[in-house]
C-alpha cells in the first residue's frame, strides 16, 4: 500500500511538471492531487516531516509577512498576497519533505517538457514569421501571442532546464546521452538567444563564467582562455541586431526612455522617502504600493502616450527585493536577501544546485516572481528541489 502511494505521487508530480508550462490551470489539479497524496501519507502512516533550516527560514519570511499584510492592509487590498501565499507556504513544505523524489525522473521529465515547449514556440515563430516577413523582438505584447508565456519567464525557464540538460550531460556514462543532452543544451541556449530573452541571456554567460573559474577541473591557463573565449562569444551575441534591437545599445536615451524599469525602480525610491513609509515594516498593502506606483508615474513620466501606457498597464515594483522592502519593509527586506545568500552559501558545493539558485537570484532582481502563480510554482519546484539535493550542515 505504501510503495502504491509512493507511485501515484510521483505520477502526478511528474504530470505537474509535463503540464506546468502549456497550462497552469490543469497544474493546479495535479499538483492538488500530489499535495492530497503527500497529507494522506503523512496522515496515515505517520511520516515524520523532515524539513532543512532555510526552508524553515523561508516559511518564518512568508508569516512575517502573512502577519503585516494581516494587520496593516484588507483581504481586497492585499489579495495578490493571499492567493499564493498558500502555494509557497505549503508547497515548499511538501515539496522539500516528501521523501524519495525520483529527482532523475524529474529532471528529465523538466528537459522533455521544455523541448516540447521551445518546438511548439519555433514553430509558431515560423509561422508568424511566414505570414509577416519579420518578428517583433521588441514587442514584448505581440511575443507573447507568438510564445504564449510571457519572455522573462519562458527565458528563466530555459535557463533552468539548460542547467539541468547540462547536469544530465555530465552525469551520463553512455555516449549517446551525452550527445542527446549537449545537442538539448545547444538548442535551449540558440533559442535564448533566438527571442532576445536578456536577462536569461545575461545570466547564461553569469553562470557559465562562474562553472569555469570556480568548479571546473583546469588549469588557470585553460581557465583563462576559456572565459575570454565565453566573453568573445558574449560580443558575437551582444551584436545580433535583434539583440541591439531589444537593448537600444546605440542611444542610451533611447534604452533609457524603452526600459520601464528606469523609472519603475524611480518611482520606488521616490515611495520609500515617502512621510508615511515605515521602513522597519513598510506599508503591509499592495493596493496602497500600487496606488503610489501610479501616482508617481503621472508626476515624472512627461510623454502622454509613455505616462497613460504605464497607467493602464499599472506596473509593480518589478524586482522582488523592492516589492519586499515596500510590502514588508527593511525586515523583510533583509530576511529575504539572507535567504538567497544562505541558499547560496550553502549549494557552493554542488554546481547545479548554486547554479538554479544563482538563477533565481537574477531573476528576483528583475521580476515580482511571487506576484505570478507560474513564478510561485518555478520556485516551490526548482529552488526547493535545488536545496533538496544539497546536505546542509547540521541537517
Amino acid at each position: 500500500m505504501k510503495y502504491s502511494i509512493n507511485i501515484f505521487r510521483d505520477i502526478f508530480l511528474v504530470l505537474f511538471i509535463l503540464i506546468l508550462p502549456f497550462s497552469v490551470a490543469i497544474s493546479n489539479i495535479f499538483f492538488g492531487i500530489y499535495s492530497a497524496i503527500i497529507l494522506i501519507d503523512y496522515f496515515y502512516y505517520k511520516e515524520k516531516i523532515d524539513v532543512n533550516r532555510l526552508t524553515i527560514y523561508f516559511i518564518i519570511i512568508l508569516c512575517y509577512l502573512s502577519i503585516n499584510g494581516l494587520f496593516q492592509g484588507s483581504y481586497n487590498a492585499n489579495k495578490t498576497l493571499w492567493k499564493f501565499i498558500p502555494i509557497l507556504l505549503f508547497g515548499s513544505l511538501l515539496m522539500y519533505s516528501t521523501k524519495k523524489l525520483p529527482l532523475a525522473i524529474i529532471k528529465k521529465a523538466s528537459v522533455f517538457t521544455c523541448l516540447i515547449l521551445v518546438i511548439s514556440c519555433l514553430i509558431r515563430t515560423v509561422i508568424f514569421y511566414s505570414e509577416n516577413h519579420f518578428i517583433p523582438f521588441a514587442n514584448d505584447a505581440e511575443m507573447v501571442n507568438i510564445l504564449k508565456i510571457h519572455r522573462p519567464y519562458l527565458g528563466f525557464y530555459i535557463l533552468i532546464n539548460s542547467i539541468f540538460s547540462f547536469d544530465l550531460f555530465i552525469k551520463s556514462s553512455q555516449k549517446i546521452y551525452k550527445y542527446l543532452y549537449s545537442f538539448i543544451f545547444i538548442i535551449f541556449f540558440a533559442f535564448i538567444v533566438l527571442i532576445a530573452a536578456r536577462l536569461s541571456i545575461i545570466s547564461f554567460i553569469v553562470i557559465a563564467l562562474i562553472y569555469i573559474l570556480f568548479y571546473l577541473n583546469y588549469s588557470l591557463i585553460k581557465k583563462i582562455i576559456l572565459g575570454v573565449s565565453l566573453l568573445v562569444l558574449s560580443g558575437f551575441i551582444y551584436s545580433n541586431p535583434k539583440i541591439q534591437e531589444r537593448v537600444n545599445h546605440n542611444n542610451i536615451d533611447m534604452m533609457i526612455d524603452h526600459e520601464p524599469r528606469f523609472v519603475i525602480w524611480e518611482s520606488v525610491n521616490n515611495i520609500k522617502n515617502n512621510d508615511d513609509f515605515n521602513s522597519l515594516i513598510g506599508y503591509g498593502n499592495y493596493q496602497l504600493i500600487e496606488d503610489y506606483l501610479i501616482i508617481n508615474y503621472e508626476k515624472i513620466i512627461n510623454k502622454k502616450e509613455k505616462r497613460d501606457y504605464f497607467v493602464k498597464e499599472q506596473f509593480n515594483t518589478h524586482s522582488q527585493f523592492f516589492d519586499y522592502l515596500l510590502f514588508g519593509g527593511y525586515i523583510a527586506f533583509t530576511l529575504f536577501i539572507s535567504f538567497c545568500l544562505f541558499s547560496l552559501w550553502y549549494t557552493k558545493q554542488n554546481f547545479t544546485s548554486f547554479a538554479i539558485i544563482s538563477a533565481f537570484i537574477l531573476f528576483f532582481l528583475v521580476e515580482n516572481v511571487f506576484h505570478r502563480q507560474l513564478g510561485c510554482y518555478l520556485f516551490i519546484l526548482y529552488y526547493m528541489l535545488a536545496l533538496r539535493n544539497t546536505k546542509l550542515p547540521e541537517d
